[in-house]
């Protein structure tokens, strides 16, 4: 499975030559397509899908990955469903996260508020040991030029998330695909 987090590393740090005009979609494509191959291996009752939004230099790129089940989430904009997300050239959050689309802020932060309770509830019931890395907000829009609004979504989405710089991601290959199946898992229980 290093070559799933190699493939990400690919597109983080290429995601500054991408936006310059330096690196081309179709090369990021192949790491996307090759990301959501080898999640489906592993996790292969949920749905996979991946959005990574053509970058323009006022246009910000943030590549997705949704992992969901497709009984909780019709598409990446409705339901609870796990994103991998890119935070530009830094590193990676595996978030627990929420569609946004269509929605007051009243709503997503009372679906969001549930969810929170829910998670917090089994992490202190199992005495769960990622407690400390956990986040509670993510930040995508360092940086960022031009339009943040689909940034600010996944920012407003998120229930609870793990980060990785990239330095440890490379570094933390197997504690990655740990974190990833122990953050599936929660997603699975929190749903019920």
């Amino acid at each position: 499975m290093d070559e799933l987090v190699d493939d990400m590393l690919y597109i983080i740090n290429n995601y500054r030559d991408y936006l310059c005009g330096k690196d081309y979609l179709e090369n990021l494509n192949k790491s996307f397509n090759n990301i959501q191959l080898k999640l489906k291996c592993i996790l292969n009752e949920y749905e996979i899908e991946f959005n990574n939004i053509q970058g323009k230099p006022n246009k910000p790129f943030i590549p997705l990955l949704a992992i969901r089940n497709k009984i909780y989430s019709k598409n990446m904009t409705e339901g609870v469903y796990v994103a991998i997300l890119i935070k530009q050239d830094k590193g990676i959050y595996i978030s627990l996260n929420q569609g946004t689309e269509n929605k007051s802020k009243e709503s997503i932060e009372h679906i969001r508020d549930i969810y929170k309770e829910k998670v917090n509830n089994l992490i202190i019931s199992n005495k769960i040991d990622n407690n400390s890395r956990l986040l509670d907000e993510i930040n995508l829009c360092d940086n960022l030029i031009g339009n943040t609004k689909r940034a600010r979504s996944y920012e407003y989405g998120n229930i609870k998330a793990i980060f990785y710089d990239k330095i440890t991601l490379k570094n933390a290959k197997e504690m990655f695909l740990r974190d990833l199946l122990w953050t599936m898992e929660l997603y699975r229980i929190s749903l019920r």
